[in-house]
């Protein structure tokens, strides 16, 4: 199997946790303006959080959410990491944002191959 971005499979996830994350904190605070906006409110860190947690408006975030921290988790041990387990991290990344063919065919309004 071929290494996803020529690291090795733990470079490979912690790459991947990286922009996750960094991903992750620009959806939610896109959100919670948006929330924001809506409600006419600017929130308290503690709202915040109890939204994206139990809100129904915030429950397309817990997918990532969870991937995130199922990365974390995976990282915390001390057994290698393979590339089995950095290939599904990357089908869990296509599987939450599309594959980037599907990306670009619903960008271009062309149907391109998956």
């Amino acid at each position: 199997m071929h290494r996803l971005w020529g690291m090795n499979p733990r470079q490979d996830i912690e790459a991947v946790r990286a922009e996750a994350l960094g991903l992750h904190k620009k959806i939610i605070d896109a959100a919670m303006l948006t929330y924001e906006a809506r409600k006419g409110a600017v929130l308290q860190p503690a709202e915040r959080l109890r939204l994206l947690a139990s809100d129904p408006d915030f429950a397309w975030i817990h997918p990532l959410t969870k991937l995130i921290l199922e990365i974390d988790d995976r990282l915390e041990s001390e057994a290698p990491v393979t590339a089995a387990e950095a290939a599904k991290v990357r089908a869990d990344i296509d599987e939450i944002f599309g594959s980037p063919n599907r990306v670009v065919s619903s960008i271009h309004g062309a149907h391109l191959p998956s």
